[in-house]
């Protein structure tokens, strides 16, 4: 591997203003960025478009279909959490001149995106439930609608509440939610922030959608009734990274 190559100083951005900033040039600043890394390793390389509210950059048409004529881009993990930006990300690989794998990122709508067509997951839910989400993902491939639909009803309540607003604190809410399955979570780990630190005591606007709960929940009470019934559900209480080929 080869030392990456210093980038000129208005290539250069964090992510905090990254969306703003190359929201607002050409096709040549997130081109050169991409094809700068590329130059510097001899490794595949994956697209990532994130939604904004997470430090992400959401790609338009025109930078999309220049960052994918770069000869080492494999693959693209697609997390805008918007389906339409979605399906749109999906028409540009379709006519792009050789295979680049699409990959959802989007938790708010797993098993949809999977219908949708993506083709495979790059997901920060998936540390739970890894197991049903290959299952959804193989029932798809094999035309079992009626199954990933099922697995997906189970899975996507638990996501909803990982993800709840403010989403960047879905990292500290796993944490719990692992700690809460058994799993030892060290103190350095959840140092920086507490789960339920910033998540709003008003209840849900929507009933919970799992078995049996028939009164509206507030976050906190929702997060805990969901990881109690996953286990009863049958959601497996696993972190282990299954290969989804």
């Amino acid at each position: 591997m080869r030392a990456l190559p210093r980038l000129p100083e208005q290539t250069r951005f964090s992510s905090s203003r990254s969306q703003r900033f190359w929201g607002s040039h050409s096709t040549e600043v997130p081109y050169r960025y991409h094809a700068a890394i590329a130059e510097a390793v001899d490794l595949p390389l994956i697209l990532f478009q994130l939604q904004p509210a997470l430090g992400g950059v959401l790609f338009t048409t025109e930078i999309l279909h220049q960052l994918i004529t770069i000869p080492s881009v494999a693959a693209i993990k697609e997390a805008s959490f918007d389906a339409m930006r979605f399906l749109q990300v999906k028409a540009a690989l379709e006519s792009a001149s050789r295979k680049i794998t699409f990959l959802t990122g989007n938790d708010n709508f797993i098993c949809e995106s999977f219908i949708l067509g993506a083709e495979g997951a790059l997901l920060g839910f998936s540390t739970l439930g890894t197991q049903e989400q290959v299952r959804m993902l193989k029932a798809i491939q094999r035309g079992d609608i009626d199954e990933a639909r099922e697995l997906g009803s189970r899975l996507q309540p638990l996501a909803d509440v990982i993800f709840a607003p403010p989403v960047t604190d879905y990292r500290a809410r796993t944490k719990e939610a692992l700690k809460m399955l058994g799993f030892w979570i060290t103190p350095r780990s959840v140092r920086h922030s507490c789960p339920f630190r910033r998540l709003s005591t008003k209840p849900f606007d929507r009933r919970c959608k799992m078995p049996d709960c028939c009164l509206p929940c507030t976050v906190e009470e929702n997060f805990t009734i969901l990881f109690q019934r996953a286990r009863s559900l049958g959601v497996h209480d696993t972190v282990t990274s299954v290969p989804i080929s």
